[in-house]
């Protein structure tokens, strides 16, 4: 049964090598370097080190075009190849591979696997600015997206192949770190088995963070789009029982409205704010419970909420 570990890397030359023999230390691993054309050659040196790892392969891109594409490409190749489960992690030593065996056996009794940062166990050592960040973000993506995972924006996942194929048939929405969120949240619309492992998560030890501004508000942003599955939206159903989600113009307002409220918006008032949007439309928006919601958004059951 092999498993493969997809590693995207854009200038993580001193960081390549040590993390690639810290991957074959564990037996039956293959792993799949995808690089963007790194100007400082981490590329080149990944083809250096296939002499030494039979088991490695290289995945040359022509030019950066995001770290969604990169993954998505990788993920297909390592499934194209047999792959039976899948690890994608960071390439900068962020992430401990000592991890994976742990992962790999929760595979065993679930479908998606994802090393979490705020779970019992779990820890971050990074400056305190980009804790803070690091925090709020993922309160936000839970309160939009709901409480399944306590990491949304983890980098650090183990797939079993089935769901992984079916995530990445789905439409993409994003190209940035925000593909992170969505392929979690593309599974939870599957329906997959999801349970977090802790995660002691490091900074970089070499080269500098690829974090900015314009990431932290990608994620925040593709998030909040009705097309990335409003989970505001999803909760309006679950508390109406009689609604549908709103139309994608009514999503947009209720997403608008809990990002001026300062994402302080609770059930109580999505629920209200949804009514109000009815009664100013003529004609009645009631419909059955047994109809399909519309947007793509499930229908909320018990089973849905259930992690592991």
């Amino acid at each position: 049964m092999p498993t493969w570990v997809v590693l995207p890397t854009y200038n993580e030359r001193p960081n390549l090598e040590p993390m690639v023999t810290k991957l074959f230390q564990h037996p039956d691993l293959f792993v799949l370097v995808v690089d963007d054309h790194s100007p400082d050659g981490t590329g080149q040196l990944a083809e250096t080190l296939r002499s030494r790892w039979p088991r490695l392969a290289v995945l040359h891109r022509p030019e950066k075009t995001g770290l969604g594409p990169a993954y998505r490409q990788g993920l297909s190749l390592a499934l194209d190849r047999g792959a039976t489960k899948i690890i994608h992690l960071d390439a900068d030593q962020s992430h401990d591979p000592e991890l994976i065996p742990a992962m790999i056996n929760q595979l065993g009794t679930t479908e998606l696997v994802v090393a979490s940062r705020y779970v019992p166990g779990g820890a971050i050592r990074i400056p305190w600015y980009r804790q803070v960040i690091s925090l709020v973000g993922n309160w936000y993506l839970r309160r939009l997206l709901g409480p399944e995972l306590h990491d949304w924006s983890s980098g650090y996942c183990a797939w079993r192949a089935g769901i992984l194929r079916q995530v990445l048939a789905q439409p993409a929405q994003t190209v940035g770190y925000a593909c992170l969120i969505e392929m979690k949240w593309q599974a939870k619309r599957l329906l997959a088995r999801m349970v977090e492992v802790p995660l002691m998560f490091r900074d970089r030890q070499h080269g500098q963070s690829k974090f900015s501004w314009p990431i932290m508000w990608e994620d925040l942003r593709s998030a909040a789009r009705p097309d990335f599955g409003l989970r505001l939206a999803a909760r309006v159903q679950c508390i109406s029982n009689t609604f549908h989600p709103p139309p994608r113009r009514r999503a947009r307002e209720i997403c608008h409205f809990a990002l001026k409220a300062g994402f302080e918006m609770s059930s109580r008032s999505v629920y209200s704010h949804h009514r109000r949007c009815h009664r100013s439309v003529a004609g009645s928006q009631i419909s059955s419970v047994s109809s399909p919601p519309p947007l793509g958004i499930p229908a909320c059951r018990r089973s849905h909420s259930s992690v592991g």
